[in-house]
């Protein structure tokens, strides 16, 4: 196991002053699939109180109000967690009739498989992932052939144009000790379990959903103002 302290700073600034605003940040990671977290927590500036709860999707959200005069919001969310080394692929799963089979058995499933706002699929992707499914691959060895053609939604919407069950996941990828991340996603398949296609990288996994619009890291509700500039700084070190 890898453990990583992540340090998550998000900011959203006003263009005014406002004395009302509702929070939710989408920021701390959960126990599971590869990795375990032995700590976690956010401070908000200005101070309030904090709620904590697991979302529909299984992302744990930190919520807050406020009720004083401000213009802007920083949220830094720490976190411990020990990642397991990357490993390969263990076979194949289902194929694709049995996932096809499972799929209207399962709501979370018949969720993962449906058109979504921002996960839309391009005839072109959709194209390359029939044509690799006709010469005999698997559902995993597609999900990875189409991870080099498009970016995460672009290839979340093509795999569930082919009937497969793909949700988006935001983490953190981590490259070296003390170095700044920017904040990615990536997507998972089914096909008996959730998994993605082999990658390089450690990651720690943060939030999972149907597209982006739920893993918003910090998503406000302002009276009052126009505009809010967000801006996120994530820092990964490896601890010995």
């Amino acid at each position: 196991m890898t453990r990583i302290r992540v340090r998550h700073v998000a900011t959203a600034r006003y263009d005014g002053e406002a004395t009302i605003a509702h929070f939710e940040a989408r920021m701390l990671p959960t126990s599971g699939q590869g990795q375990f977290v032995l700590q976690s927590g956010v401070e908000v500036t200005p101070a309030t109180s904090v709620q904590t709860y697991i979302d529909y999707w299984g992302t744990k959200v930190s919520a807050f109000d406020l009720h004083r005069s401000h213009s802007e919001v920083r949220v830094v969310a720490e976190s411990v967690v020990d990642v397991a080394p990357r490993q390969r692929q263990a076979g194949s799963g289902l194929d694709w009739d049995a996932v096809t089979l499972a799929i209207p058995t399962r709501v979370g499933l018949l969720e993962q498989v449906a058109p979504s706002a921002l996960a839309v699929a391009s005839e072109g992707l959709v194209a390359a992932g029939q044509a690799a499914k006709d010469r005999g691959a698997s559902i995993i060895e597609v999900a990875a052939e189409l991870a080099d053609r498009g970016e995460t939604h672009a290839v979340t919407g093509a795999l569930r144009a082919l009937g497969v069950p793909t949700r988006v996941v935001t983490g953190y990828s981590y490259a070296g000790d003390g170095e700044d991340a920017v904040p990615t996603s990536w997507y998972e398949i089914w096909d008996g379990s959730w998994r993605a296609p082999e990658h390089e990288q450690l990651r720690v996994r943060v939030g999972r959903g149907r597209d982006a619009s739920d893993l918003v890291w910090l998503h406000g509700l302002v009276a009052g103002v126009g505009e809010i500039e967000r801006r996120d700084t994530v820092t990964l070190v490896e601890e010995n």
